[in-house]
């Protein structure tokens, strides 16, 4: 099966190569674009997030080193700490992914209201039939 590319559509022969480079260009310069303005509403939601919502406090009598581990106990692990200490380890779990699920959700719905802006935008200029493809197997010249 062939695929032809659309942004190539009515394009000169003699022009191809030079309109496939500007294509190229423009996906990579909008992949990292996107990708940085999507981790900015990620890290700018989270850090809302984080700093709009009190972190759970340490049991009183408990030293801030007791707690300092950087992984997330196993349930095992969690069921064998003493029920202050237990609570605090769990709320402290919902209280850093909550601030993760936060990040991604304004992330995932500005992509997702770019998404129902644009496509209107592109059934509209987008203007391809199947008449303005290539007709024959052979290749356009690239020269």
């Amino acid at each position: 099966m062939r695929s032809w590319n659309v942004a190539l559509i009515g394009v000169a022969d003699h022009d191809a190569g030079a309109a496939s480079a500007l294509v190229n260009a423009a996906l990579q310069v909008g992949g990292a674009l996107g990708t940085a303005v999507f981790t900015t509403i990620y890290t700018s939601a989270k850090s809302s997030y984080l700093s709009s919502n009190t972190a759970p406090v340490p049991p009183a009598g408990v030293p801030p080193e007791a707690l300092a581990s950087q992984t997330v106990p196993s349930d095992s692990e969690l069921a064998a700490l003493p029920e202050p200490i237990r609570t605090f380890v769990t709320s402290t779990i919902d209280y850093m992914f909550s601030a993760e699920v936060s990040g991604y959700a304004h992330a995932f719905a500005a992509a997702a209201i770019m998404v129902v802006l644009i496509s209107p935008i592109v059934l509209v200029l987008v203007r391809a039939r199947k008449t303005d493809l290539p007709a024959g197997d052979t290749p356009v010249h690239m020269g």
